[in-house]
Order: C-alpha cells, then sequence, then structure tokens
C-alpha cells in the first residue's frame, strides 16, 4: 500500500507542477479530480466494508499425501465491489504445535457470494488448525484500507500414510466386553451366542427357557448365553520435549506406524 501512496503522491506533484507551468484549464480540471477522487474512493470504501461478511471450510479428514483444500465464501450485500481484499490465516498443528502465518490476495464483486479456494499441502500429520485471523479490505486507488477482526478457527485431522501390519499376539490379556470372540470354558450374558443347553434348573430365568426345543423334547430346556471376550491393547506415543529443526518431522515419522498398528 504504502508503494501506491508514493506513485500517487508523484503522480499528483507532477500534474500541479505541470498546471504551475501551464496554466491550463484541461490541467486544472485533471488537478481536481485526482484531488477528490481518493475521497470518492474512500467513502466507495466505507460503504462496502460494512456489508462483507467472509467464512470457509476445511475437510474434516485429510490424508497426508493429499493437498487440503480451503474455500472461503466472501459475500458483499453492497452495490460497490472490492477491488483488493487481504485474508490473513493462521496454520497450526496442534501435536506438533508449528504454525504458519498466510496471506492470500481476492477481489469481491458486488451482490452476490464470491468463493475462492486456497491448497495448503506439505503438512504433517496431526490436528491443524485454521485460524481466519483477520480481513483487509482495499480502496480502488490501494491508498486506504481497513481492517475487520474475524477470529474464526476450523479444524481438521490429518492422517499419515497408513501401511498394513499383520499382528500376532503371544500374551492375550482377556477381559469381559463387546468383541467378536466368546469364551468356551465360562458362560456370561451375551444373547447373541449359546454357551450350552441344559435342564431348567428352579431360579433360571425365564427368559433363557428354549420354548421350542422344550415342547420337542417334553421338559424344560434353557439356554446358558456366551461370555464375549475383548483383547485390548492400548499403544501410546511418547511426545518428547525436543525443539531441534527436525522433531517435526521425527514426531510425523512416529505417527505412520502408530495408526498403521491401531487400524490394523
Amino acid at each position: 500500500m504504502l508503494e501506491y501512496r508514493i506513485q500517487y503522491l508523484i503522480l499528483f506533484i507532477s500534474i500541479l507542477g505541470l498546471y504551475i507551468f501551464t496554466n491550463q484549464y484541461f490541467i486544472f480540471i485533471l488537478l481536481l479530480f485526482f484531488s477528490t477522487f481518493p475521497v470518492f474512493s474512500f467513502i466507495l470504501l466505507i460503504l462496502s466494508y460494512r456489508r462483507i461478511t467472509v467464512d470457509f471450510e476445511i475437510p474434516h479428514e485429510i490424508k497426508k499425501s493429499e493437498v487440503a483444500l480451503i474455500n472461503f465464501t466472501l459475500n458483499n450485500s453492497s452495490f460497490f465491489p472490492v477491488s483488493g481484499a487481504v485474508l490473513y490465516l493462521t496454520c497450526r498443528n496442534n501435536l506438533t504445535g508449528k504454525e504458519n502465518d498466510i496471506k492470500t490476495f481476492c477481489t469481491i464483486g458486488n451482490k452476490n457470494a464470491n468463493r475462492i479456494s486456497f491448497t495448503v499441502s506439505d503438512m504433517n500429520a496431526g490436528r491443524i488448525s485454521v485460524i481466519l485471523n483477520k480481513m483487509k479490505v482495499c480502496d480502488f486507488l490501494g491508498l486506504f484500507s481497513l481492517s475487520k477482526n474475524i477470529n474464526n478457527e476450523k479444524s481438521g485431522l490429518i492422517y499419515p500414510e497408513i501401511y498394513e501390519v499383520k499382528i500376532t499376539m503371544q500374551h492375550q490379556t482377556e477381559i469381559n466386553g463387546d468383541g467378536e470372540h466368546y469364551s468356551q470354558t465360562k458362560k456370561g450374558q451375551d444373547v447373541n451366542d449359546i454357551f450350552a443347553l441344559r435342564e431348567y434348573i428352579p431360579g433360571d430365568e425365564t427368559r433363557k427357557i428354549h420354548w421350542k426345543l422344550s415342547a420337542k423334547q417334553s421338559k424344560l430346556i434353557v439356554r446358558d448365553f456366551g461370555l464375549s471376550l475383548n483383547y485390548p491393547i492400548f499403544l501410546l506415543l511418547e511426545i518428547f520435549n525436543n525443539k531441534n529443526e527436525n522433531s517435526d518431522k521425527a514426531l510425523d515419522a512416529c505417527m505412520m506406524p502408530l495408526v498403521s498398528v491401531s487400524q490394523s
């Protein structure tokens, strides 16, 4: 913006000097136009600035090998278009704590919704937060600007590259839970599996009686339900507090086997 102001000042001084030496009516009209037009440009900027809203969306899940596409929607309900707007973003990886400040330039038409897209790549795995800090709107001449604080934050999850891992558990720890396997030695309360069939004993629950089989055998037959088992595995990643230049890459490399094993 400073560059545009310097250029305008040089042009204005040149026209003023030309008018002083020539004293022509046409040069006077041109000087008057260059003197008043910035005022009209600033008024139009104020009228459009108050009618601009901005929002954005990011994917909830992103693969590390893909490019994250951030879609912005800028609404200008005024009658005057905006020749220049700057969006100030911050991309933060909540796992590594790394932040990148980004600026993107766009134009905003009048009386419609303007959509622009911005891509972010080469990001480490983890949950990222994209923060739209503020928007700066410029006038037609680039002499004035107005800033609007937004502070809108949205997040997405970047998955690392995953490969297939074959797991063999030598020492399995069984706990009662909602699993795919059932105990061969203990009965339980899972109605999806029948552990055994036996004769009725006083005190058994009536819901366990197998009525069809009891009618065939002319005696009460009771079902013992199965006991579902679960084999839990807890994977813990130790986050080291090492802030050297390769710590982000090392942590990103650790996420690849961790997620691969957890999904195997």
